[in-house]
């Protein structure tokens, strides 16, 4: 099981009640299990960190050494290619 910080609990939340317009479109596609029945969240503290749709280098190593895969999108690409990121979220599933 990943390590839970709770002390970041109230600042997720806070992040998921004030999304982007693109994490907004995105995460309209991915709740609900509708892409390959799987479950994602938004804004999950894991470690000292708020996991969302942006990271840094020093948090992608962090959350790769926990085993999890690490996908990026431009807001551009969301906004205007949105089949497109769903489809590749769904081939990297896959894998």
């Amino acid at each position: 099981m990943l390590e839970y910080n709770n002390k970041l609990k109230s600042r997720a939340s806070d992040l998921r009640n004030n999304l982007t317009d693109a994490e907004s479109i995105l995460w309209q596609r991915l709740r609900y299990k509708q892409l390959k029945n799987s479950q994602f969240n938004r804004q999950k503290p894991i470690g000292n960190y708020i996991v969302d749709f942006y990271y840094d280098n020093y948090r992608d190593e962090y959350l790769k050494s926990l085993g999890l895969k690490i996908l990026r999108f431009s807001n551009y690409q969301i906004m205007k290619q949105l089949q497109e990121v769903v489809e590749f979220i769904y081939r990297e599933m896959m894998d």
